[in-house]
């Protein structure tokens, strides 16, 4: 008799933990079953939408449902992340952008629209890439130490995706090693920042690798440094912001966001593809033109660790150097 309740309260504990197990498990077999949209936080044409779209193709093919990526662009990156916080928990509102417009731009603005810690879940990396400072060949200028040196005689332009983004802090950073000569230029995307360095607008750019390398290769514009803490393998010539600036280091990392609240069965379901297509050759030459390194995060949870981190990285960095937005 002991034994035969013994057994009944077993298999009443494994019927209610199975209760609490199937309808996650359910939800997480059954999706996708729509369209997955992804708010790319930047104006097309740069390299957060660029490689947005390309992730998203991936992912659909990989997901055998629609995936598709939309431009919206504005305040630094942070307008499209602020739809996505206030979007329906569902796994079908995501957002892809730039570590930067939920690591800097928060900790920039006085009146942040949404909480980065609380109000997004992250799900993985992409991968990162880091930025470069691009002049316009009319300038003459073919070297770092040289624009430094013009820069504390003169008045040049910089343009940049927007106020709040890691290029706007670079060039915060410049400005203050030229005394200040250096005049920012905000755009609401690295895409039409470059249109105007290419039309004689401004002198220049700090803008993501993908926004910049296809005008690389064609003369158009002159790399001069670039933001990680040492030489890309794509550009071995150009030098890293460091080696002229002891200490600065700022890649570029891309990522996918959902909602606050996303049930973590489809979280971990979104990040399991992302390091599935992550062995596509294809999709990785083809991130590697636009100088972005493959690199996803072992799980969910540790790209949130790095997340947390980040904002607090950039949150001591602004008010340290007592960066004002605008």
């Amino acid at each position: 008799m002991a034994d035969l309740q013994l057994l009944t309260r077993r298999r009443a504990l494994a019927l209610g933990a199975a209760a609490v197990i199937t309808p996650t498990s359910a939800w997480s077999q059954s999706y996708p079953t729509k369209l997955i949209r992804v708010f790319a936080s930047a104006a097309p044409g740069g390299g957060t939408e660029t490689s947005g779209r390309l992730v998203s193709d991936y992912l659909g093919t990989y997901l055998k449902s629609p995936v598709v990526c939309e431009a919206k662009p504005g305040a630094g990156g942070m307008l499209g992340a602020q739809l996505v916080t206030r979007a329906e928990p569902d796994g079908y509102t995501l957002l892809y952008c730039a570590a930067s417009a939920i690591t800097v731009g928060p900790n920039l603005v006085a009146d942040a629209p949404f909480n980065t810690l609380t109000d997004l879940a992250p799900i993985n990396a992409i991968g990162q890439s880091p930025l470069a400072v691009a002049l316009s060949p009319r300038l003459g200028i073919r070297s770092l130490p040289d624009f430094l040196k013009a820069a504390s005689t003169r008045e040049l332009t910089l343009g940049h995706a927007g106020i709040g983004t890691l290029a706007h802090l670079t060039i915060e950073l410049l400005a203050k090693a030229t005394g200040g000569k250096i005049r920012q230029v905000p755009y609401k995307g690295g895409g039409p920042a470059v249109v105007d360095v290419l039309g004689g607008h401004i002198d220049g750019t700090v803008s993501d690798m993908p926004a910049l390398y296809a005008q690389f290769q064609a003369g158009e514009l002159v790399p001069i440094a670039i933001t990680s803490d040492k030489r890309s393998e794509m550009m071995a010539d150009v030098p890293a912001i460091s080696e002229a600036l002891p200490g600065f280091s700022a890649p570029v990392w891309y990522g996918l966001y959902a909602p606050a609240k996303t049930s973590p069965a489809i979280v971990q379901q979104m990040s399991d593809a992302i390091k599935t297509i992550a062995g596509n050759d294809d999709l990785k030459a083809r991130l590697t033109t636009l100088g972005i390194e493959y690199r996803p995060f072992p799980s969910p949870a540790e790209f949130r660790t790095f997340i947390a981190g980040e904002f607090n990285r950039w949150g001591k960095f602004i008010k340290e150097n007592n960066i004002r937005e605008g």
